[in-house]
């Protein structure tokens, strides 16, 4: 992807009822090392509103803002933005979450170095509350999937990969793969945030990984808040997660199966279908929904049936394995 000598940055903020988070948000957008061609704030039905004047006191005159009357989750707001963004790139940054000074000048000089790439997800930093131990889980998380990934450096920091990047977000997307700088056209060809998709940001990485090029700009470049302010962090979210994992790896399996991108991935699939319904019934097995736990169980046999697990299953109820095998 060849781009101007200054490209345009569009960056979006879905926004919902937090104006003193969406200042400061707004505020580290402003101090940006490399101008922000527009910040498209997307106020997702808030109450009340968000007016003009005070987002661009606090992010200056290139805020624009768009309005839905009734939410429509951070998906709806996203593509929103997207469809009317005028930049050549386009960011994103949540409206409780912070950039460093220079995210925007160090994601825009990877981009013109390797226009190989296709997609750019930046690295995260953890802060607030519980940033200490949101840091330790997320590190954990990028070391199993670059393990998996099998990405080259191309330079300190930068990572591109292959279609093994596809293979190991199947598995996991850490947060940094959820922070993703591409232009207008990636869109066009991966496709818009899945409304509806409890787990947007995830779903949209691994249809990236499947469908373009894609590189890891390592530097905790995000400033993650975790002070259990997100809705994802709440525990009764799990199996509304897990069910969401499901639907996107059948959504995907079912595309492999019209047209797959390279020979084997149908197969792949069908166990990353198979090994999302057993986890549901692990989680189940422990929640006391033994009988949810058991339809899950099924239904993860008939996609693929794995004569160990039946010998694994009285004992997930049990605790005594995890439910990997």
């Amino acid at each position: 992807m060849t781009l101007p000598a200054s490209p345009r940055v569009s960056m979006i903020i879905a926004a919902h009822n937090r104006p003193q988070m969406l200042a400061e948000t707004l505020a580290s957008v402003r101090q940006q090392s490399y101008p922000v061609f527009e910040t498209i704030v997307v106020d997702d039905g808030s109450t009340p509103p968000f007016e003009l004047a005070a987002l661009q006191a606090a992010g200056g005159p290139q805020v624009r803002l768009e309005r839905h009357d009734q939410p429509k989750r951070t998906a709806g707001a996203k593509n929103r933005g997207i469809e009317v963004a005028r930049g050549d790139l386009i960011s994103f940054v949540d409206d409780d979450d912070l950039l460093a000074p220079t995210y925007v000048e160090k994601a825009v000089a990877a981009m013109q170095r390797h226009p190989e790439m296709d997609v750019l997800f930046v690295g995260v930093s953890w802060f607030g509350r519980r940033g200490p131990q949101g840091e330790i889980a997320y590190q954990e998380a990028m070391a199993k999937t670059l393990l998996e990934a099998h990405g080259r450096t191309a330079e300190p920091g930068l990572v591109l990969f292959g279609k093994d990047i596809y293979r190991a977000l199947l598995k996991s997307v850490p947060m940094a793969f959820q922070r993703t700088v591409c232009s207008p056209e990636v869109f066009r060809r991966v496709g818009l945030y899945r409304e509806g998709c409890a787990l947007q940001d995830c779903d949209w990485a691994i249809r990236a990984g499947r469908l373009a090029r894609c590189g890891l700009l390592s530097e905790g470049l995000y400033l993650q808040r975790d002070d259990g302010q997100g809705s994802a962090s709440q525990p009764d979210q799990l199996e509304r997660h897990l069910r969401s994992r499901i639907d996107i790896n059948e959504r995907l399996l079912e595309d492999a199966r019209r047209q797959p991108v390279w020979d084997g991935e149908a197969a792949l699939l069908r166990r990353s279908v198979a090994d999302s319904w057993f986890d549901l019934a692990y989680h189940c097995a422990h929640a006391g929904k033994v009988r949810k736990g058991v339809e899950a169980l099924l239904t993860s046999q008939r996609v693929l049936h794995l004569p160990k697990r039946w010998k694994l299953a009285a004992r997930i109820a049990l605790g005594a394995v995890h439910p990997k095998a």
